[in-house]
């Protein structure tokens, strides 16, 4: 059991790198992430402008049919002021002369400001498509450079996962993947030592009886407050403030025992 106290110990620091090489792959590509959410945003505000500049052109081709209706109109009225005799038709026809007149310079108006319109967006459209060029390169080059990152992290990844499972054999599969689980839920302490009575990872007392089971080396224990693995470590000075006893616990007594009034049972639930 000695041998698999050891072998915990030296899986605990690669156990670790191997959780940390593997956040890395998830987080590398976070930034890229970024910059397509980005280039996502400029595609959909460029189609939003082509969108109102296919609106603009039919505006615009409207206010052109409507203005040269409007000058035909007023063409027509001032040709048919050369036949009236009557003054009171005249009267009639001037009105209607510069209600046409009024109608083509409110067209003409229209008109201006819609072109006006139109160039400006012409001119974002054209500020766009510079934009989304850029970002798009942007991408293409952030992701062939997150390919050669996440190529390289895998690799060692895949040796790091070899050494673990190199120096995992021998350990029961429950065993490490319960150890690995710890690991990760623990800040990369998965094994600890007593000093005492004290558990070094949590720095909570533990009862005498459970050290004097921890310090047998007959079987795997772990701490009832933190679920980390134990092993006994001597201290200078430690003995001296409490005795151990070196009694078996009879063959008929619960495992659990001693430990029910403080195992925290929700720690344990993940495993």
């Amino acid at each position: 059991m000695k041998d698999t106290f050891v072998k915990l110990q030296k899986l605990q620091g690669i156990i670790a790198k191997k959780y940390e090489i593997e956040d890395k792959i998830k987080d590398v590509p976070k930034d890229l992430d970024v910059k397509k959410d980005l280039l996502d945003k400029t595609n959909k505000n460029y189609l939003d402008l082509c969108s109102r500049e296919s609106a603009l052109k039919v505006e615009i081709q409207q206010l052109e049919n409507d203005k040269l209706a409007a000058e035909k109109n007023r063409e027509d009225l001032e040709k048919s002021v050369e036949t009236i005799v009557l003054s009171r038709e005249y009267e009639t026809v001037s009105k209607d002369i510069e209600t046409a007149k009024n109608e083509e310079q409110k067209t003409r108006n229209a008109l201006i400001a819609k072109q006006k319109n139109f160039e400006d967006l012409r001119e974002k459209i054209s500020i766009q498509e510079e934009i989304q060029k850029n970002q798009s390169s942007e991408v293409a080059e952030e992701g062939e450079k997150l390919e050669v990152i996440i190529s390289q992290l895998q690799s060692e990844l895949d040796s790091v996962t070899k050494e673990v499972n190199e120096l995992s054999d021998g350990i029961p599969e429950s065993m490490l993947f319960k150890f690995e689980r710890i690991i990760r839920k623990k800040n990369n302490l998965g094994i600890v030592p007593i000093h005492g009575t004290v558990c070094e990872g949590c720095n909570m007392t533990l009862p005498l009886q459970f050290v004097n089971e921890v310090r047998k080396e007959n079987d795997v224990h772990f701490c009832p407050y933190c679920s980390r693995v134990l092993f006994y470590e001597e201290v200078e000075g430690e003995e001296a403030s409490f005795t151990f006893e070196t009694k078996d616990v009879e063959d008929d007594a619960e495992p659990s025992e001693n430990l029910k009034d403080f195992i925290n049972d929700d720690e344990f639930s993940d495993f």
